[in-house]
Parts: C-alpha cells; sequence; structure tokens
C-alpha cells in the first residue's frame, strides 16, 4: 500500500511540476522494490514545510517518511531528472 501511495504522489508531482514524457519504472529484488518516475524538467524538486492549512506540498514529506531512501537524479545537460525511491519488501 505504500508503495502505491508513494507512487501516486511522484508521478502527480511530475505531472504538475514536469515537463514532457513522463517514465516510471518499477524494480523488484527479493528484498527492495525501487520506484522511479522521470520527467524532461530540470527543476529539482524540494520538500516542503506546509503549515496545517495548506492543502499541498506533503508529497515529498511522504515519501521522506515512508521511504527506505530516495533521491533525485539530474540528467545530463539539462535534459530532465528521476525522482526515485526504495522500499523493502519484507
Amino acid at each position: 500500500m505504500n508503495a502505491q501511495l508513494m507512487t501516486s504522489e511522484l508521478f502527480t508531482n511530475a505531472l504538475e511540476y514536469g515537463t514532457g514524457p513522463i517514465t516510471l519504472n518499477v524494480a523488484v529484488s527479493p528484498d527492495t522494490v525501487r520506484v522511479d518516475v522521470s520527467d524532461h524538467s530540470d527543476v529539482q524538486p524540494l520538500a516542503q514545510r506546509p503549515d496545517a492549512g495548506d492543502i499541498h506540498g506533503r508529497g515529498l514529506l511522504i515519501i521522506e517518511h515512508l521511504a527506505r531512501t530516495w533521491g533525485v537524479e539530474m540528467w545530463p545537460n539539462g535534459l530532465g531528472k528521476s525522482v526515485w525511491f526504495t522500499l523493502n519488501t519484507n
């Protein structure tokens, strides 16, 4: 369930703030699942610190809280990025 929520958050961020095609990749190993969401924007996402009444700005906070690890890989020459997370499968 956490993987679905987190994937939805990253994909929604790519739809709202990214550009160009969006790519979703999922890799599963015996111990870990890794999800990558890529787009062609060269703007690096930053976790927000929303106030209690704000209706946006919690997606990356959810990722930070639930992921085993997560990060952003910027592509060379400003051609885009991949935002990813890993979760333990057991």
